[in-house]
């Protein structure tokens, strides 16, 4: 069974960076629960992402929190929905960790008729128009760092996605030299995968695995580290590099379960994720192991 998120939704973690209570649970008869507090990584280079602007209801705009200001629009003929969460910026080495992120901006990518938003100086966006109960791909970018694309099965009602976290493109380049990638990532995409908690003993695979490079697997430094062959507590994420075009993730411990989280788009069943690598951009994908 896929796992689920509680309803105040996910938080994804670059490379262990910052602390938020979250709770999985199988969906069905078999549910589980366990805290979990999980790790992301990040890589990249320069990218892009845009958005028209389009008529339609007006979208939020931030308050005091400075929460950043959503655009007008939507989806005409469908549901829509609002989507939330902030970003912050993670460091190299984990020093200065983790201001928020201003000036990142927020788009569904190849929906050129849903405005883009911008994240305030609080890191925190609203981005409305969102097609509902869809699967959509959300790009964060700014420029100076490594862009990220979210793959999101979205809800019917809003949707609160945590935080993220970018890093710059100096600290992308060392992650994809430390990882021997032959790059760039603006023609082989990274994708990322993470156990949430960071479990030891995983192994991460994506399928097909033809013009795949990795799983390269992060130490307890959280660099890419090619002599590791599973995941260990510190990081408990892979990052791979692979030709553009869709792929399934999957995540084996050799005794507990491991299924994604139900916040990603669904694979062929529940021990798999699809992933789609797009140029230009790295993406992660999450598992929880119970």
């Amino acid at each position: 069974m896929r796992m689920s998120w509680a309803p105040w939704g996910l938080g994804m973690f670059l490379l262990g960076c910052g602390e938020q209570s979250l709770e999985p649970v199988h969906d069905g008869p078999d549910s589980g629960g366990s805290n979990a507090t999980g790790g992301s990584s990040a890589t990249g280079g320069s990218s892009e992402a845009g958005g028209s602007s389009a008529t339609g209801a007006t979208g939020a705009t931030g308050g005091t929190d400075d929460s950043g200001t959503a655009g007008e629009g939507g989806v005409a003929g469908g549901a829509t929905m609002t989507l939330t969460g902030n970003i912050r910026q993670y460091p190299l080495h984990g020093t200065n960790c983790c201001p928020p992120l201003g000036g990142v901006k927020v788009c569904v990518f190849d929906h050129p008729s849903i405005p883009c938003t911008t994240t305030g100086s609080g890191g925190i966006y609203n981005l409305t128009g969102v097609p509902a109960s869809s699967d959509i791909a959300v790009t964060f970018t700014k420029t100076g760092y490594a862009p990220f694309m979210a793959l999101l099965a979205t809800t019917p009602g809003g949707m609160q996605f945590g935080t993220q976290y970018m890093t710059t493109d100096e600290a992308a380049t060392t992650y994809t030299q430390s990882a021997n990638f032959t790059g760039p990532l603006s023609s082989k995409p990274l994708v990322v995968i993470c156990t949430a908690p960071n479990i030891a003993t995983v192994t991460m695979a994506l399928t097909p695995n033809t013009n795949v490079q990795g799983p390269v697997y992060l130490n307890g430094s959280i660099l890419p580290d090619p002599a590791l062959a599973t995941t260990n507590a510190g990081s408990g994420c892979a990052v791979f590099e692979v030709e553009p075009g869709d792929y399934e993730a999957s995540a084996t411990h050799p005794t507990l379960k491991c299924s994604p989280f139900s916040t990603y788009w669904a694979g062929s069943d529940n021990a798999h994720a699809k992933i789609r690598g797009v140029a230009g951009y790295f993406t992660v994908v999450e598992f929880g192991c119970q």
